[in-house]
């Protein structure tokens, strides 16, 4: 990994590049899948709902959306499922731990807004524990995005390891740290 870090703000924001890059890895990859908690607009997604069948708009309903992906995974899918981060662990972990984790299913659950980056909304969607929570999961791994080079990282590294992972992501522009490609 090269650091190309210069004090400078990386232009690109990392809900455009979600959406981007999950739309290449599902070119790619027949079997991925993604779900979205009604946030296609915060993950960059909402431009792909209608093209294929792969893209499943699962409504306010995490904990529903988190037993679509184990199942769907059991059936030999590859589901990514997004919402923001308080969401993506507390408001379904029951399910993540045993419908994916318990049940060796592997799903990747993808957490925006980490933190108080969604300051507006309140505390009730301010993580701060989701990583603790996704520890706490035998065998899981956590991604806790830098920049956007290794959010393409974490997004195509998912689709393919085993058990439940988790990627921690903001949504909106940071410093680039890594050389794209690099990560």
């Amino acid at each position: 990994m090269k650091i190309v870090y210069n004090g400078e703000m990386d232009s690109r924001q990392f809900k455009n590049e979600i959406g981007a890059t999950v739309e290449k890895l599902m070119q790619e990859d027949d079997r991925l899948v993604w779900l979205d908690a009604d946030l296609m607009g915060c993950s960059g997604t909402k431009g792909m709902y209608g093209k294929s069948d792969r893209y499943i708009n699962c409504g306010i309903a995490e904990a529903n959306m988190a037993g679509i992906a184990a199942g769907l995974s059991a059936a030999g899918m590859k589901p990514y499922a997004h919402t923001f981060g308080p969401f993506a662990s507390r408001r379904c972990f029951d399910q993540v731990f045993l419908a994916a984790g318990y049940a060796d299913n592997p799903i990747t659950m993808i957490g925006t807004d980490p933190g108080i980056t969604a300051a507006f909304n309140g505390g009730t969607h301010m993580p701060f524990e989701d990583m603790a929570l996704y520890r706490t999961l035998p065998g899981a791994i956590i991604f806790d995005v830098t920049d956007v080079p290794m959010l393409h990282s974490a997004l195509k590294q998912a689709k393919d390891l085993p058990g439940v992972k988790y990627i921690r992501v903001p949504r909106k522009s940071s410093y680039q740290v890594y050389e794209d490609g690099a990560v």
